[in-house]
């Protein structure tokens, strides 16, 4: 009889331990799915404070949940861009999802995300990157980290990831530290904003440069980068642009530094990029609803290495510029300059003086 007992009271114990243990775990995935730190079920809820520090974790959830009708998208180029003043210059609501070191397909496929999501969108403002024009369609960025692609594809069944994955489990943690001890979420004029955070000026610009020894022979763009070339901005640029006729896209070259375009010379690549450049203008040319812009012309801006980190990123002074011109209509390539900004740019850069920049 007392054996009898004593396992029932065994039977009990176990059972008490795992209902505990499962309670424990549903309380803790109900917690993560109510705080939400990557917005993945839903806007964010406005008495908590939310630190937006991991694009690739949180942009997805901001563009399916948040409430906006314009874009910022691109990638480290973009970050240093203010959606405020992009608001006061366009008269819209904007937020900046971009992706530091990221490939035409991953910032499509989030401008996608953010169609998909029911969002009627006024206007993009798009950064396209001379050194991603001649990679793949299906590119991504792997040196932050494994790419989280359950965020992104529209499968539930892999969402369990979510609960468990230590990033988000961190950053849940982060929320609530941020919202007790009263720290304000972060905006997207902040966010990922890295411009105070670098030296500038030609020292730090010629750290960054890699130069061989003697120049590379100058390479062409061949029919196999052309065929790469138009395969990546069909699928992830041009599909975007002609399935929405109702936004009008801001595209721009992003302004590397004359450094950045002596270290081309000096590789033998210049020609094969500036052939990626015609390619992809002529195409975008061509839709009624595409504005672009290019700010390699510029000798005030690209020659004064006081605007660089390094040979190709700008302080965030650039940004506030260019979305100046960008509204003014500014710089915008159209099929009757085209010849002439080519002409005129190419030349800067071919003659310039990159003998006395690297001594």
């Amino acid at each position: 009889m007392k054996t009898e007992k004593r396992k029932n009271t065994a039977v009990k114990w176990i059972i008490g331990i795992f209902a505990a243990a499962a309670a424990a775990v549903l309380i803790f995935i109900l917690s993560i799915f109510a705080i939400d730190p990557m917005f993945h079920y839903h806007a964010p809820l406005k008495f908590l404070s939310y630190p937006l520090v991991n694009e690739r974790y949180q942009n997805n959830g901001i563009v399916s949940h948040f409430d906006y009708d314009s874009v910022i998208t691109g990638t480290s180029m973009t970050e240093n861009f203010k959606t405020s003043e992009a608001q006061k210059l366009f008269g819209s609501d904007f937020i900046k999802v971009a992706f530091s070191g990221g490939g035409y397909t991953e910032i499509g496929d989030n401008l996608k995300a953010a169609y998909d999501s029911g969002h009627n969108i006024k206007y993009v403002i798009w950064g396209l990157d001379y050194d991603k024009m001649i990679y793949g369609k299906n590119y991504r960025y792997t040196e932050k980290g494994d790419f989280p692609d359950y965020l992104y594809n529209d499968s539930s069944l892999d969402d369990i990831k979510y609960f468990f994955d230590p990033v988000v489990v961190k950053l849940a943690g982060s929320v609530v530290k941020s919202t007790v001890t009263g720290r304000a979420a972060t905006s997207f004029d902040v966010y990922e904003n890295w411009s105070a955070g670098y030296e500038y000026g030609r020292d730090e610009v010629i750290k960054s440069c890699e130069l061989n020894a003697s120049a590379s022979k100058m390479q062409q763009l061949t029919d196999a980068d052309r065929a790469v070339v138009t395969e990546n901005l069909n699928e992830n640029v041009i599909s975007i642009v002609k399935a929405h006729p109702e936004t009008t896209f801001y595209f721009f070259y992003p302004p590397y530094s004359i450094a950045h375009w002596g270290m081309e010379i000096n590789n033998g690549q210049l020609d094969r990029t500036l052939g990626a450049e015609n390619l992809i203008t002529k195409e975008l040319l061509k839709y009624d609803n595409v504005r672009l812009y290019s700010f390699r012309g510029n000798s005030e801006l690209i020659c004064n290495l006081d605007n660089y980190k390094d040979a190709k990123h700008y302080g965030e002074w650039v940004n506030s510029q260019m979305l100046q011109w960008m509204k003014n209509d500014e710089y915008r390539i159209t099929e009757e300059n085209l010849a002439e900004y080519e002409k005129n740019a190419d030349n800067l850069i071919k003659s310039y003086d990159y003998d006395r920049l690297f001594k």
